[in-house]
């Protein structure tokens, strides 16, 4: 017979009283003992997991700033040697530094450092206001600077919004009263960019896009314009004298009080162009 608090299991065993009763007690409590324990040991696991990667982004974090300072660093020192050798006495000199404010113009683009990008376009289009420096030595092709004055128009239209890779605003590109005497700009789009009282005297622009461009009052003098697109551009007052203009595009362009002594107009298309009579001629007397 069994005693008081016996515990009966299936098949008849009997656990033997309240000190029976303990020990199922205990044996039951032992998997949740396990259980639970496990579950501690895994969430401890897990919230070291969670720290420990968290300490990674932070440190990976860090990594990163200090990395992009430096670069930014190394950068600014760039700049800073760049500006230095456009002051240099030697042609050479001045254009591996506008290859670098390039280069660099770009590297900011890239890293949407606009500011200074921008601080690098304007200061090679400052350049080209300018005198020009003679090249030193042997250096200098005539002592005019037109290879560092080549290489800037070159970037220029190298960045235009038809490039294939990064382009700079028209808006930073400011070419009024620049220097641009027998440089080469053959086939350079300069659309609608400002040349106000730019010297073009002697300039190859054969081929150039110039449409809508700002030319009032440049100097265009024995310029070479064959096939020159000047669609819209605003000529007025300019100087032509023998500049050549064969087969030039001159539609819809404004030509008031422009120079054009000398000029031969005749194969250039002057359809609705304005300031020109019909034989290509001022359409009133030049102002002194």
């Amino acid at each position: 017979m069994s005693g008081f608090g016996d515990v009966w299991f299936p098949g008849g065993r009997s656990t033997g009283g309240v000190r029976g009763t303990m020990e199922v007690l205990t044996a039951l409590s032992q998997p949740w003992a396990t259980v639970i324990g496990g579950c501690i040991v895994a969430v401890g696991a897990l919230l070291g997991f969670r720290a420990s990667m968290k300490t990674r982004e932070t440190m990976a974090d860090t990594a990163n700033r200090t990395h992009e300072r430096e670069v930014m660093s190394a950068r600014q020192n760039r700049y800073t040697t760049a500006a230095e050798q456009l002051s240099s006495e030697h042609e050479t000199v001045r254009l591996a530094g506008i290859y670098a404010l390039a280069a660099l113009a770009d590297e900011w683009q890239a890293a949407e450092e606009q500011g200074h990008r921008d601080v690098s376009v304007k200061l090679m289009c400052s350049y080209l206001r300018g005198r020009p420096r003679p090249g030193g030595g042997q250096e200098g092709h005539g002592g005019d600077d037109r290879e560092v004055r080549n290489a800037i128009i070159s970037m220029i239209s190298a960045h235009r919004a038809h490039a294939a890779g990064p382009t700079w605003p028209d808006s930073l590109i400011d070419l009024k009263r620049a220097v641009l005497i027998k440089v080469s700009m053959r086939s350079a789009d300069l659309h609608g960019l400002n040349f106000t009282s730019a010297n073009l005297a002697g300039a190859d622009l054969m081929d150039a896009d110039l449409r809508g461009a700002d030319l009032r009052g440049a100097h265009l003098e024995n310029a070479y314009l064959k096939n020159a697109k000047l669609g819209g551009s605003d000529l007025r007052g300019a100087v032509f004298r023998g500049a050549d203009l064969t087969d030039a595009d001159l539609t819809d362009a404004d030509l008031t009080d422009a120079d054009v002594g000398g000029v031969d107009l005749a194969r250039a298309d002057r359809t609705r162009t304005k300031g020109l009579t019909d034989d290509g001629g001022p359409s009133e007397p030049l102002r002194s």
